[in-house]
């Protein structure tokens, strides 16, 4: 490996434990492979059941027992759709909205909801009852309010597009009332070696109606009523010229730069856990020894047991496993959350288990794969973010933080909330505990970092980041609070509530424009003497600390 430039700071020097994964370039065209199929939304709007019906290449039934029962069904497919077609033209990376449009939707039934999804991520989702642009991934959250305000109007523009078409597609159908539904799928494909490949379609009631063939900037129809549609949209060639200059252009633009807000996260990830063995060497502190596969989506957060012989992982295939390092296997697989499970811990004896869930769930676990308890009462209204257990054998509790903005405490014996800690004003990302228990961090979107009595119950004081905080830790001798801020790492002497460093590497990059990568997790070694810090641009830096201790 090639050493990276030196950090700066006072506090000491880095090095690197990974490489940089390699990116492709250029702007080649491949041969347009086929576009891949609508999806089949509400097909049975009728309220007609086809028994025996095969199942769509998208892995949605294209029967159900009634027009509100398959609205439903789409309705959640939608939201969590994650591509098992073959035939879809897999590549590096792709940009791709889904949008749905309901002429009579019911009580529970948004009139229009739009998807947005980078690979296999939904990362925005506008729903015309919220009316609002909302995020879908932690990535890009820390998108300022005029980004939000245009994808909510861009999103509405939409609704009112859908609107129009819904009824004019209706008519061609002589559908005068009911309800119907029109869906387009439209995106963009940046494959390994440049080449990129882009699709627009629009359906009916989960029916293909016409599609953009790129290559002659016409449109297809998929039947007869159809061309009804095709004939319209034909006589305004610019339709077709606005679509493709924006899938060739605009498009592809927006892949890089949601790319590089989530530094890769949403597809590099590799699904794997690695096991290093330290060098300690200058220019290669660490070279792999071990991968540990097993999760079959990305890996969100993993932990080691204190006596070093086992790890605990979770993942967004929403299971933990526990694995056996000296073999490398796992030995147990936790199965129950409903949705990405965020983050994972041991107790401090290694006989329990704690995780936070997309699901808005904790659950504890023994070390068996057997669910003791699902928090419930009292439990985050949002997405779980993360969760630690106190090391105070005397004071048994969990700590959990979340998308609620809460920092919430935890009775171990008995699962009931014992303190609601209120104060931040955006989402939590990270919550950690002190060695000896008595003190939690919790960080987010606000950028400010809370110390929080785990005894007394009670706010002590607040250190301001001065960008997103991803990350908190505790230095072992307790006096130091260490932050992931954005592309920094911030130190604070707790004692003194001031910075006492911090830690920025160098980036050399051919972009002007490019985004520094962000840290996004924190360890301290054992002596307190190295920072462990991984970052979006796929490295582990190494930090040599020089505070000496107390």
């Amino acid at each position: 490996m090639k050493a990276d430039p030196r950090g700066t700071g006072a506090l000491g020097r880095y090095v690197r434990l990974a490489t940089r994964w390699p990116r492709s370039s250029g702007s080649a065209r491949h041969p347009r492979p086929p576009p891949p199929p609508l999806l089949p939304l509400l097909l049975l709007l009728s309220g007609l059941v086809q028994k025996g019906a095969a199942e769509s290449p998208w892995g949605l039934p294209l029967v159900a027992d009634g027009p509100a029962s398959m609205a439903k069904v789409v309705m959640a497919e939608l939201t969590n759709l994650k591509l098992e077609n073959k035939s879809w033209p897999r590549g590096t990376h792709s940009l791709r909205y889904h949008y749905l449009y309901l002429s009579e939707p019911g009580p529970s039934l948004p009139k229009f909801l739009a998807v947005g999804y980078v690979d296999d991520q939904p990362f925005i989702r506008y729903d015309s009852r919220v009316d609002k642009a909302e995020p879908q991934a932690p990535w890009i959250t820390p998108m300022n309010a005029k980004y939000w305000e245009k994808e909510t109007k861009k999103q509405r523009k939409w609704a009112e597009i859908h609107q129009v078409e819904t009824w004019q597609t209706m008519g061609y159908h002589n559908h005068s009332s009911g309800m119907h539904s029109t869906h387009r799928m439209f995106g963009c494909e940046i494959q390994e070696d440049g080449h990129f490949n882009s699709f627009w379609r629009f359906g009916y009631d989960g029916q293909d109606h016409v599609s953009l063939d790129m290559e002659t900037l016409s449109w297809v129809s998929a039947n007869p009523v159809a061309l009804l549609t095709k004939r319209r949209i034909d006589t305004e060639h610019c339709y077709a010229e606005y679509d493709k200059a924006y899938l060739e252009g605009p498009c592809l633009a927006s892949l890089h730069r949601y790319l590089e807000l989530g530094g890769q996260r949403v597809t590099r990830r590799d699904k794997t856990i690695i096991m290093w063995k330290l060098t300690r060497d200058e220019t290669n502190y660490g070279i792999p020894q071990r991968a540990l596969r097993g999760h079959s989506h990305f890996v969100s957060d993993v932990v080691i047991s204190s006596d070093g012989q086992f790890a605990l992982s979770g993942s967004w295939d929403g299971t933990l496993r526990l694995w056996d390092l000296t073999t490398g296997t796992t030995t147990r697989r936790f199965v129950g959350h409903t949705k990405d499970v965020l983050s994972v811990a041991f107790s401090s004896d290694n006989r329990q288990i704690v995780s936070g869930s997309r699901d808005k769930t904790i659950k504890l676990w023994n070390t068996l794969g057997v669910c003791k308890y699902t928090v419930q009462d009292e439990s985050h209204s949002e997405w779980v973010s993360c969760v630690r257990f106190s090391p105070n054998s005397s004071n048994p509790i969990i700590v959990s933080c979340g998308w609620d903005k809460l920092v919430k405490v935890w009775n171990l014996a008995n699962c009931k909330l014992k303190t609601n800690h209120i104060g931040h004003t955006g989402y939590l990302n990270t919550v950690t505990v002190s060695p000896d228990g008595s003190l939690c961090a919790s960080g987010g979107k606000d950028g400010q970092a809370m110390l929080w009595d785990l005894n007394e119950g009670k706010h002590l004081y607040t250190l301001d980041g001065g960008d997103i905080i991803n990350a908190l830790c505790f230095s072992p001798n307790r006096y130091w609070l260490c932050a992931a801020t954005g592309p920094s790492i911030k130190i604070w002497d707790l004692e003194g509530k001031i910075i006492v460093d911090e830690l920025k590497q160098e980036v050399i990059s051919t972009s002007s424009k490019a985004e520094p990568p962000q840290c996004t997790s924190l360890a301290w070694s054992a002596d307190g003497q190295t920072l462990f810090a991984g970052y979006t641009d796929n490295l582990v830096r190494v930090w040599q600390v020089t505070i000496g201790t107390r």
